[in-house]
């Protein structure tokens, strides 16, 4: 699907810099910058005119604040994250296709400037052409690092050790990407 939160797919993705429950799939670090715990709701038309539709719930929450030193340098020392995404297609002749993914996310940070997050989701399809179906697991790993009071850098690393099996028993990994 094309991703979760308008904010930041409108810009082309958000690494760097977040503070709400958009972290779960852009980069799970920065759940650590989440000013209250999060929900999220998510609907989107992909084909005008056709039953063609993405929808999503996200929830995050912060476990333990860390100490705040200076106005504007507050962050979380332990938060996490739960992202579930529908995506469903109905062809004119009535057959479907279905994805339907489950992420728990986690990001810790031990300095207001420095956090490390993993995203773990499971993923599943089914679909009514030729019946067949799929099953996988996808592992993401984020990073931030605050250079200076306005200067964030992220890093996320898509699909780590992520793979699909589909019925007929054939397994592929996902494309790991940077």
């Amino acid at each position: 699907g094309p991703g979760y939160g308008t904010r930041s797919w409108a810009m082309g993705g958000v690494i760097a810099t977040g503070g709400t429950e958009e972290a779960i799939y852009w980069n799970p670090a920065l759940l650590a910058e989440l000013k209250n715990n999060s929900v999220g709701l998510s609907y989107i038309n992909l084909v005008p005119g056709a039953e063609a539709y993405q929808s999503q719930i996200a929830y995050g929450h912060i476990l333990k604040r860390g100490p705040v030193h200076e106005p504007g340098l507050a962050f979380n020392i332990h938060s996490v994250g739960v992202l579930y995404e529908n995506l469903r297609l109905t062809l004119a002749d009535g057959q479907g296709y279905s994805e339907n993914s489950l992420r728990l996310s986690y990001a810790y940070s031990p300095f207001y400037f420095l956090t490390i997050g993993a995203t773990f989701g499971i993923l599943k399809t089914s679909s009514d052409v030729l019946n067949f179906g799929s099953a996988g697991t996808l592992i993401d790993i984020g990073g931030r690092i605050a250079l200076m009071r306005n200067i964030t850098m992220g890093i996320v690393l898509r699909n780590v050790l992520s793979e699909v099996r589909y019925e007929d028993d054939i397994t592929i990994e996902l494309p790991t990407s940077l």
